[in-house]
């Protein structure tokens, strides 16, 4: 949207109110403005998401460790298993 084309509407309205005023747009502008609420959804659901993220601190090498230690211990209970 062009600055010449906004505007500041200091007005106090309702959610019908709202859905009123859009039902009356012509089909360019409802298009336009489902492009906007569209865009403010995504970028609203990729703040939620990525404020919900963690750093993850563990290296590669933490990583390593584990996977060795958690194969050692499989390969001891199937060793075990298979000598019952």
């Amino acid at each position: 949207m062009s600055q010449s084309q906004s505007f500041v509407y200091p007005l106090s309205l309702n959610f019908n109110q709202v859905v009123d005023i859009v039902l009356h747009l012509p089909p360019r502008r409802k298009i336009e403005l489902s492009r906007v609420l569209e865009k403010d959804a995504i970028e609203s659901r990729t703040a939620a998401i990525l404020s919900s993220v963690k750093d993850n601190s563990i290296s590669h090498a933490d990583i390593l460790t584990e996977c060795r230690q958690a194969r050692k211990t499989i390969a001891r209970k199937t060793r075990h298993a298979n000598n019952r």
